[in-house]
């Protein structure tokens, strides 16, 4: 595992490796922001049957707080991934299998009438495109609020991952009595929690919807006369993940780092609530699982559930990624996710930066550093959009949002600047942040030339070397976009430029 990938991930990454989510939901757990909606959450007085004390509010925090964005929306905003450079990643068969699911899955919702025919993620698709979707901490989703327009709720942006990963996270701020189990089901469509208690359960289907099994089992028995397979088909069509804080089981490959004993709890959970098990999960079940070694976030999620407060399980994490334990490395995706600097790898934020979609479509307008100073000087200097100057924000954050510290600047003149040839590092001091090539030194402050620091005013060093693009042929059933942007041959300038000079910030 490495930090580097619970940074910033997108729709593939966490299909890939569902893993991921556990770290997201631990990284919300570390957020006051998150501490302060749970203290607006109060018991219910008469929940429904199985449902603990707080499910409901929690419920409406996330439905009354947060807006949920559809596909063209994400596209709008984040704008659009590049289906073949996802399989050049993960592999052919990982982006084939999510994408032929997806569409399966969307155009049976808008035969039922519950997806928008106008929306343009199946043209997107049979382009070669995607939406942009990433996942990150509540933190980076309240900073991206306004991004919707209009009427986005105060709080943030969401998905239903995101969603998912509020909801696990508020809970765990709760007592845990009523909860004998949760799940997560994932579909490359769809992230849902599953939670039961004795022989009751709840689905969170998404922030709108909240169902007990008695409500879940009226609505198959309306709409598909009880036939509990095509509920299944309707709502978890193509599930192949299922997470738990034990670990994550892949369906398809038949591999699991969730022990044996709550594989049998979680089907004999799902399979109550839903009717039957589903089928993907029995057949797994059927064929055998192969389990491997536990999770190590498994020990994380245990001591996490007896804290009281964002200070207490961020100080409980620090202590965890600095010490040599099984454990160290799991803290640490924690904290890249939380997007502190003080990490053991900060060179991981230069790796996550590169693939941003708008850090891309900025970098092909960029030959040389006074184009990349023009871009920065686009961005205000001002307070960390997360509440913490140590902690970062990804360029695309950065350029879509048009502020940040020295630190969110410096990170986004680092990746606009670097090549492969042209290798370049960011040094991290207490009040200002400098970016160096080969021949040139620039303050993110100031954005004007600097002497080199001396290297015990460095409080963080990023570095990370870049590889070139890697080769790889077309899927045949794939279409190359003709619009995908590709950088310029680059003319470096070693100096500033008249575009570089005075670049004092007001």
């Amino acid at each position: 595992m490495t930090a580097e990938r619970a940074i910033n991930p997108n729709i593939f990454d966490v299909y890939a490796d569902s893993s991921i989510v556990l770290p997201i939901v631990l990284a919300n757990l570390m957020s006051d922001l998150l501490w302060r909606l749970s203290a607006a959450i109060t018991p219910d007085p008469d929940p429904s049957p199985g449902f603990p004390p707080f499910l409901r509010g929690a419920q409406h925090i996330i439905d009354r707080h947060f807006t949920h964005l559809s596909p063209g929306k994400v596209a709008e905003i984040n704008g659009t991934l590049d289906l073949e450079t996802e399989r050049a990643l993960h592999g052919d068969d990982v982006i084939t299998r999510a994408t032929e699911v997806i569409v399966r899955n969307v155009r049976w919702r808008i035969d039922q009438g519950l997806f928008s025919a106008d929306d343009p993620l199946l043209d997107l698709i049979a382009g070669g495109r995607f939406p942009a979707y990433a996942y990150a901490n509540i933190d980076v989703l309240h900073a991206c609020r306004r991004l919707a327009g209009g009427s986005s709720r105060p709080e943030g942006i969401t998905s239903c991952l995101d969603e998912t990963a509020l909801l696990a996270a508020l809970l765990m701020t709760k007592p845990t009595e009523g909860i004998d189990g949760i799940c997560i089901l994932a579909t490359p469509t769809h992230y849902s929690v599953l939670g039961w208690q004795g022989l009751d359960g709840w689905w969170f289907y998404g922030k709108h919807e909240l169902l007990d099994q008695a409500a879940y089992r009226a609505r198959v028995e309306e709409r598909f006369g009880g036939d509990p397979d095509l509920g299944i088909h309707d709502r978890i069509d193509g599930l192949d993940r299922i997470i738990s804080r034990r670990g994550t089981l892949d369906l398809a490959a038949r591999r699991s780092s969730i022990p044996r004993d709550e594989i049998a709890r979680v089907a004999e959970a799902v399979g109550r609530f839903m009717g039957a098990i589903p089928p993907a999960l029995q057949q797994a079940i059927d064929d055998g699982i192969e389990v491997h070694e536990p999770s190590t976030f498994d020990s994380l999620f245990a001591h996490c559930l007896e804290l009281d407060s964002a200070e207490e399980v961020r100080h409980h994490i620090r202590a965890v990624a600095q010490a040599d334990g099984p454990a160290s490395s799991a803290a640490q995706e924690v904290l890249a996710c939380y997007r502190l600097l003080d990490i053991a790898d900060p060179g991981a934020y230069v790796a996550a930066a590169r693939r941003g979609t708008a850090t891309a479509a900025a970098r092909s307008e960029v030959r040389g550093v006074a184009d990349a100073l023009s871009i920065a000087r686009g961005i205000s200097l001002g307070p960390s959009v997360l509440g913490d100057r140590d902690r970062i924000a990804m360029p695309d954050e950065t350029l879509h949002l048009r502020t940040g510290t020295d630190r969110d600047r410096a990170l986004l003149i680092h990746v606009l600047l670097e090549t492969p040839q042209s290798p370049i590092q960011t040094l991290m001091l207490e009040d200002d942040s400098i970016v160096m090539g080969d021949d040139w030194c620039i303050s993110a402050t100031t954005l004007e030339q600097v002497e080199a620091p001396p290297s015990h005013l460095v409080r963080v060093r990023l570095s990370r070397p870049m590889r070139e693009p890697a080769r790889h042929h077309p899927h045949p059933n794939s279409r190359q976009n003709s619009q995908t942007a590709t950088a310029p041959e680059r003319e470096w300038e070693p100096e500033l430029g008249p575009a570089a000079t005075g670049a004092q910030d007001q």
